[in-house]
């Protein structure tokens, strides 16, 4: 039995607790309960999948088969096999009979992950089997029954890809009888928190024991996510390993995270010194201030000046030392130095 409820914040397996995110559990709570055909929207990333299998664990079908399939993974030629299923024979390198999706998913829910990318024929016969519950295998003579639940997603929108004539409009009424809609990482900003605590649990139990410090959380609250949960995840697997000490430093992250919007690894290891005053110590803290003379917030380009400008003194102008201190590359170092006229 799948568990239905995640420890910090959750629904079936998905990790939340924003207010979009408490609408689209009451969704699927009300979605579920139905037989219908639900079509998932969703950037990349956004856990679509998680989304439909949240749908068959709080369904009648629960403990019946759950059966994805992501059709942008499987090419054009083979899709109608991967859905039907072929006699052995049908084909050239058939030599046996092979199960479809269709057939697993029997009694249970079917998954059609990127469901805009199936070819045009494929569409036609898609719909054949959604109106008639009907198909064949790719070279057979008779026709097989399947009851099954169908649950599908993409992140087009499948109303342009009909207006384009890549999408035929009478399957598009077909899977789009109810709509979900999984909003982007960025729109749910408390979820982070929620979220970097649910994977750091996952990698602390395959041995990567790691925690997050503040500075860390501050670079990962500054990104956009253009990757949504899964680059989150993917970031922080990346980090977990890196780390040499307890915590995920700025510099464990990769670097697009600490460079996007024009923060650099040095503004993110600025703002980790500025905020908790760790390694970047002054003989004048108020030069270290976080606010200007008017009491306006610095830029991140004044405070990675001013990190640099700590680091220098402090090294006596070092450049390996100053370079550890910061958690920056040496050439990263030598860049930032003559673009500051620092060095």
């Amino acid at each position: 039995q799948r568990e239905t409820e995640v420890e910090g914040g959750g629904y079936a397996g998905v990790v939340g607790d924003s207010p979009p995110m408490r609408e689209l559990f009451r969704k699927i709570e009300r979605v579920a309960q139905t037989e219908i055909s639900v079509l998932v929207h969703g950037e990349s990333g956004t856990g679509k999948e998680l989304v439909a299998e949240a749908i068959h664990a709080r369904s009648a079908r629960a403990r019946k088969p759950y059966v994805a399939l992501n059709c942008a993974a499987i090419p054009e030629g083979l899709q109608e096999s991967e859905l039907f299923g072929h006699e052995k024979g049908a084909f050239s390198g058939a030599t046996a009979q092979r199960t479809g999706r269709f057939e697993e998913a029997h009694q249970g829910t079917l998954f059609l992950d990127e469901v805009a990318e199936l070819s045009l024929p494929l569409q036609a016969k898609l719909l054949r089997v959604l109106q008639e519950r009907t198909y064949r295998r790719v070279g057979g003579e008779r026709d097989l029954r399947s009851d099954f639940r169908l649950v599908t997603a993409t992140h087009r929108n499948l109303a342009d890809e009909v207006r384009a004539g890549r999408f035929r409009e009478d399957l598009f009424y077909r899977v789009s009888v109810f709509d979900l809609d999984v909003p982007p990482l960025r729109e749910r900003g408390q979820d982070l928190r929620l979220l970097v605590d649910h994977f750091l649990t996952e990698f602390a139990g395959r041995g990567h024991q790691v925690g997050l410090n503040p500075a860390t959380f501050q670079v990962l609250q500054r990104y956009p996510w253009p990757g949504n949960v899964r680059e989150l995840r993917n970031a922080l697997e990346r980090g977990a390993v890196a780390a040499t000490g307890p915590n995920i430093q700025p510099s464990d992250l990769p670097r697009r995270l600490v460079e996007a919007d024009g923060a650099s690894e040095v503004a993110g290891e600025a703002v980790e010194a500025l905020s908790v005053g760790s390694e970047l110590p002054s003989p004048e803290p108020a030069s270290l201030a976080l606010e200007d003379e008017r009491g306006e917030p610095l830029s991140l380009a004044a405070l990675e000046r001013r990190a640099i400008e700590a680091a220098l003194e402090r090294t006596g102008g070092n450049r390996s030392e100053m370079a550890r201190l910061l958690g920056i590359g040496r050439t990263t170092l030598y860049r930032k130095l003559k673009e500051l006229n620092l060095g």
